[in-house]
């Protein structure tokens, strides 16, 4: 199995040099790693859901953006 730090070096590479499948993490162990961790996603949603509610209450009224970055 690989180690977070290396899944993370390939977070932050730069896109536009695409790496050969080998060098790619294998979808199961990601699958894997999601299941294990999806019992605490409640809680971080509650926390994202807050944060996202209060700079929407800081928009001054009537703004209407052209587009929405997610």
């Amino acid at each position: 199995p690989r180690s977070r730090p290396f899944y993370m070096s390939l977070a932050m590479t730069d896109l536009s040099h695409p790496k050969p499948p080998s060098v790619l993490p294998d979808k199961r162990q990601v699958a894997a790693s999601f299941s294990r961790a999806a019992g605490s996603y409640d809680s971080v949603a509650e926390l994202q859901r807050s944060v996202g509610s209060e700079l929407l209450s800081r928009l001054p009224a009537g703004f209407t953006p052209s587009r929405w970055l997610d």
